[in-house]
């Protein structure tokens, strides 16, 4: 399993089978623009099994901080157990 951030239009469609419903082109685009959002997607022989994403947010008496978004696996991780 290979994890690797995206971003590219292209890697998020190619992803879309792990998304609720398929990515919207202009709402991609907004979401990688901008570096607080993070797309992370997991690779089972460089098909997409698994997608994580998250947004940075500051609060002015916490600072920055991480918060996760959505996260789904697809069928291939199923089959595959961490050893």
């Amino acid at each position: 399993m290979e994890i690797r951030r995206v971003t590219r239009v292209e890697a998020v469609n190619a992803a879309g089978h792990l998304f609720d419903t398929a990515p919207a082109q202009k709402a991609t685009e907004r979401f990688l623009a901008d570096e607080r959002h993070h797309l992370l997607i997991a690779y089972v022989d460089d098909v997409p099994a698994g997608m994580v994403t998250g947004v940075e947010m500051t609060h002015p008496d916490k600072g920055t901080a991480s918060r996760p978004g959505q996260l789904a696996t697809g069928c291939p991780v199923t089959r595959h157990r961490a050893v």
